[in-house]
């Protein structure tokens, strides 16, 4: 008869049948015989698919249990016992794959909480302290779980290198260049060269950006100033003799400028809105508060303040639709000056422009009249009906819900 191979020593099933047989008076199972070894091999299959199904699992504690309820001390060289023995194999290397896994996990785990107190420390020389005594003894346990010498060295090496990579991000994220360059001078040789020129020129991006910031806050402190001036100011105050850092701060100098500028001109695109919906009455006191206008803008305004009055003139009504969406502020003027718009289109014109510099979307505005000049044309209407339609809708209402719904009107009104 053949025989599954086990263990030379006493295997657990033996262990356990002598141990209870001398401490209790427990009566064991009968020897086995021919007509009931098939039987004792379906129980123990019954009993171990029932284990399997609920906890989804095999014990080792639960194989030698089950063996002392259903095998007699006699099995273990007997098919029944076989299947035990090949079981009990099968569990206990699962055991140990478990515990492997799970002290993997443990310190996969602990790579993870290293690296995040490393990010948190708050400069280089904490980073370097807590590194020096932390990975040491992590590479110790990475070895006493069975990981070979230089894989856990690599491990270690890997760990360092995330820290310190994830700690220059940290600092520059929190746009504190300082600590940031503390640490890549300080770490830096753990990083690859690619990902350490990458952070270098981060570093002296942000410290540009920073320094153009000062400049500019120090050109701006004097009361009066606009924008191009501030801008002059604030390059002459540059005294960074590193070209490359100089070229970078000229950059940062020029967003600088770009911001005040949208700034300046969504305040002045809310003021002409005002004042072209305000009657002559509201108008002046509206002038006479206001502080977005500069000298000339500022007379401008009063003069197209006193012609509030006038009423647009056909021709004028057709520039104002024709130049809305395109007109520069040179353009806007001049129109104004030699009377191709009337006062209250010129704060109009002048609003729709300076939303344009501010940088805000006023693509529904002319989707709006490109829709008005389509449908209208396929209904037969010439240009100049159009234009007299594109004049109502823009300067009906202010914001563009209250536009869409006089287009509606007027719509309904063409289709009577």
């Amino acid at each position: 008869m053949p025989t599954v191979p086990v263990y030379h020593q006493e295997t657990p099933l033996e262990k356990a049948v002598v141990s209870t047989a001398k401490n209790t008076e427990q009566v064991q199972p009968s020897p086995l015989t021919e007509g009931t070894a098939s039987d004792v091999r379906l129980q123990l299959a019954q009993t171990v698919r029932r284990e399997m199904q609920e906890k989804g699992m095999l014990s080792a504690d639960f194989l030698d249990k089950t063996a002392l309820s259903h095998l007699p001390a006699e099995s273990s060289n007997t098919p029944a016992g076989w299947d035990y023995a090949a079981l009990r194999h099968a569990a206990h290397y699962q055991d140990q794959m478990a515990f492997r896994q799970q002290q993997a996990a443990r310190l996969e785990q602990e790579a993870v909480w290293t690296e995040q107190v490393g990010v948190s420390t708050p400069d280089n020389a904490s980073l370097q302290a807590y590194l020096e005594v932390q990975l040491p003894a992590y590479q110790n346990r990475l070895q006493q779980a069975g990981v070979a010498e230089d894989t856990a060295k690599q491990t270690v090496a890997n760990l360092r290198t995330r820290t310190v990579q994830n700690h220059i991000l940290r600092s520059l994220s929190d746009d504190d260049w300082k600590i940031a360059q503390q640490v890549l001078t300080g770490q830096g040789a753990v990083l690859p060269a690619g990902l350490y020129q990458q952070y270098a020129t981060q570093i002296r991006r942000q410290f540009a950006r920073s320094d153009a910031r000062r400049l500019w806050q120090e050109a701006s402190s004097v009361p009066g100033r606009n924008v191009q001036e501030i801008k002059s100011r604030a390059l002459e105050k540059i005294q960074e003799p590193d070209e490359q850092l100089r070229a970078y701060i000229e950059q940062e100098i020029a967003v600088c400028a770009q911001e005040d500028h949208r700034a300046a001109c969504a305040e002045q695109a809310a003021l002409f809105e005002r004042l072209a919906q305000s009657d002559t009455s509201h108008v002046h006191q509206l002038l006479d508060a206001q502080t977005a206008l500069d000298v000339d803008a500022f007379e401008t305004a009063c003069r197209a303040a006193s012609q509030l009055d006038k009423e647009a003139s056909k021709e004028q009504k057709n520039w104002f639709t024709k130049h809305y969406f395109t007109a520069s502020e040179k353009e806007i003027q001049e129109a104004f000056e030699k009377k191709r718009c009337s006062a209250r289109d010129y704060f109009r014109l002048q609003a729709q422009y300076r939303r344009r510099e501010s940088g805000q979307d006023t693509s529904r505005e002319d989707w709006l009249c490109h829709a008005i000049g389509r449908w209208m044309h396929k209904q037969g209407f010439d240009e100049k009906e159009v234009a007299r339609a594109s004049y109502a809708v823009l300067t009906g209402a202010g914001e563009i819900e209250g536009r869409m719904q006089i287009w509606k009107d007027i719509k309904t009104l063409l289709t009577c």
